[in-house]
């Protein structure tokens, strides 16, 4: 869109902004780089794991009486601190780039105007943007489970199943990219329209969305892509070197490698739908 051209150039030219942002890059490459859950999964294949079984097992002792009450408060503990975070995190950081990117002016007090200006919208949204998450990546789970489930068979002796495996699983993959293409079309938006000023900053999305999605979805199909490859690869590197948590080259390597990829990845992200929600805005204000 030519409402997005050198967006990214004037981002750049505040170094407030490139800090925050790689804030954001590497604490996310941090974490993941310490998330444990792919590689629980790559060990199931490599040791002959019941991928199912396990997942059901925990399930049920999720579910007992004590447990699941345990869950339930952690979960709430964990949204209304992720929340309080990322709400303050994120008012006084688009605040800053609005400021930069659309008035095109280096101004350091924006970060704390965007805070005093939107922190309960802010909070709102990452409420809602860390609890349909979290229910997301539970449905993507059980939604997985049939495609791991066959393919941990084939990898284990019953090669008669790598077909079915192999079928299952692009077409799950499929689903679910798509279906968290669609998803993040629709709440890509929430962040820019609270810097601009808009109180129902959900409401003026959809709006947008709705009137502009492939116009949208192109560019954060690319996006998407983008997240999910430095994710791959980095994980891929990982279970290759099958020893970084206990080699700290390796370890503080990739989160180097990849909180740089992530932090240029969320500028790039941001500086794009901040114009391009301005500029939409500005398109269909009369809807």
């Amino acid at each position: 869109m030519e409402s997005a051209n050198g967006t990214l150039t004037r981002a750049l030219s505040c170094p407030m902004l490139i800090l925050l942002a790689a804030v954001f890059g590497f604490s996310y490459s941090y974490i993941d780089n310490i998330n444990p859950l792919p590689g629980v999964i790559m060990g199931f294949f490599g040791l002959g794991g019941d991928i199912l079984g396990t997942v059901i097992t925990a399930i049920s002792v999720v579910l007992s009486l004590g447990a699941i009450t345990k869950v339930l408060i952690l979960f709430s503990i964990f949204i209304l601190v992720g929340a309080f975070i990322i709400g303050f995190f994120m008012s006084g950081y688009m605040n800053l780039l609005k400021t930069a990117v659309l008035d095109g002016k280096v101004d350091n007090k924006a970060f704390l105007k965007g805070i005093k200006v939107s922190f309960g919208r802010s909070i709102k949204s990452a409420f809602l943007l860390i609890f349909t998450s979290v229910f997301i990546f539970l449905v993507v789970i059980v939604a997985a489970l049939p495609a791991l489930s066959t393919m941990w068979s084939a990898f284990n002796g019953k090669s008669e199943a790598l077909p079915l495996a192999i079928f299952l699983s692009l077409i799950t993959a499929f689903a679910i990219f798509f279906v968290l293409l669609f998803y993040n079309v629709y709440v890509v938006f929430w962040y820019p329209a609270i810097s601009l000023g808009y109180i129902k900053f959900i409401s003026i999305s959809k709006r947008i969305i709705d009137n502009s999605f492939f116009e949208v979805a192109g560019k954060v199909f690319m996006y998407t892509v983008e997240f999910l490859l430095i994710t791959v690869v980095s994980i891929l590197i990982r279970s290759f070197f099958n020893s970084a948590f206990q080699n700290l080259a390796i370890f503080v390597g990739l989160i180097i490698l990849e909180g740089a990829l992530f932090t240029l990845w969320f500028l790039r992200l941001t500086s794009y739908t901040t114009s391009v929600f301005a500029f939409l805005a500005r398109k269909y204000k009369n809807l």
